[in-house]
């Protein structure tokens, strides 16, 4: 497995997404020139300074969510404390090409700690699991507005009733096969899994807060910053298809073109392209003081 992640052409297909995904952002980013704003950057500076520091730590409670996982598979063979330095040493390396080698790293740590590996496999995706489930789940109230802006209206429709189809689909099958569905349930812990939802939920809620205050430094007389709850929307589903987006280096470009797409016709394409920008940056600034905060305290351990 580990091969086949670190594969030339898993690679060579990350950079190629990833350039794809950046350059459209950037062409985007040229034609509006956003620079041309009336923003004070004197004041929005700190704001971004704060946000970033904030968004860092939110990274505690990705390392909480895995930890419940793990806890869940093989009840005491790492601690809260040890999931979140792991997490926050091995995220760092998302922005490497194939955009899964922070799972790679985070193996190799926790092994070293003496978890299971193949625990360690499943816990890693379970939780990819319920992070798509609750983005998707959250990102509803955008999904219309990125439909209706990529594709013709004959082919949203269809997309719609694809997904209705599917949901009646799942709903059969837990129909017929509810006892097996129900054992399987019955031998396994809900409540891991409901804390890990709570926690990541927590994450997209903040990180949602941070979005909007860093947007409403940079909104003009005449527009206004999209609600809270679309915002928080965008960013789950932003979130998750850059994580989920295979090769993508911590899905660079491609969480920017989910949010162009998600505010598209609620704020004007220049701000859009600017806070989607911007919040990459704290992004960024944050996860690095994640990385310097678990390496120091590895270190140390």
């Amino acid at each position: 497995m580990r091969g086949f992640i670190e594969s030339p052409l898993v690679r060579y297909f990350g950079v190629f997404l990833s350039l794809i995904a950046t350059g459209y952002v950037a062409w985007v980013f040229i034609q509006l020139k956003p620079w041309s704003l009336d923003v004070d950057w004197g004041s929005i500076a700190p704001i971004l300074v704060i946000a970033s520091v904030i968004y860092g730590m939110l990274g505690v409670l990705v390392g909480l969510a895995w930890h419940q996982l793990v806890e869940m598979l093989e009840p005491g063979v790492l601690s809260p404390r040890d999931c979140v330095i792991i997490y926050a040493k091995s995220q760092i390396a998302k922005y490497l090409p194939t955009n899964t080698l922070h799972f790679v790293g985070r193996y190799a740590m926790a092994r070293s700690k003496g978890a299971n590996g193949k625990m360690l496999i499943a816990s890693t995706g379970i939780e990819q699991l319920v992070t798509v489930c609750l983005a998707g789940a959250i990102g509803v109230p955008v999904l219309s507005n990125i439909a209706s802006s990529l594709l013709p209206e004959i082919v949203e429709r269809a997309s719609w009733a694809l997904y209705g189809i599917i949901a009646i689909g799942i709903l059969v099958a837990c129909i017929f096969f509810r006892r097996q569905i129900f054992g399987v349930l019955a031998q396994v812990s809900l409540l891991p899994i409901f804390l890990a939802a709570f926690f990541l939920v927590t994450f997209y809620l903040i990180a949602g807060g941070l979005f909007q205050m860093t947007t409403a430094e940079i909104v003009t007389q005449g527009s206004a910053v999209p609600s809270y709850g679309r915002i928080v929307s965008a960013i789950a589903l932003a979130w998750a298809v850059g994580m989920a987006a295979p090769g993508a280096g911590a899905g660079i470009g491609i969480r920017e073109a989910v949010l162009i797409h998600a505010f598209e016709g609620l704020m004007s394409p220049e701000m859009i392209i600017l806070a989607a920008v911007l919040f990459r940056m704290v992004t960024v600034v944050g996860d690095i003081l994640l990385f310097i905060f678990g390496a120091s305290f590895f270190r140390r351990n």
